[in-house]
């Protein structure tokens, strides 16, 4: 994907990284807790691997988060 990734899909990757840096936890730390491998979130939060709309609500869950507060806060990433 690389330089290909729309503003708004690298705003929501931003924010992805930002929650779990929040939380202190390693991506493998993270992986563990939402049952996927640390390669497969690696992938996902470098813009490698396209995230489905549901698990748009296991990483939401993840981080406490509701779904549409995910998406306001790669909104709101994205107007900076």
């Amino acid at each position: 994907m690389g330089s290909t990734q729309s503003a708004r899909h690298q705003a929501f990757l931003a924010v992805i990284r930002g929650l779990r840096h929040q939380k202190k936890w390693s991506q493998e730390k993270a992986a563990k807790k939402i049952g996927w491998s640390q390669s497969k979130l690696a992938q996902v939060e470098v813009g490698q691997r396209q995230v489905y709309y549901t698990e748009i609500f296991d990483i939401a869950k993840l981080y406490g988060v509701t779904p549409l507060r995910l998406i306001k806060l790669a909104i709101d990433w994205q107007g900076r």
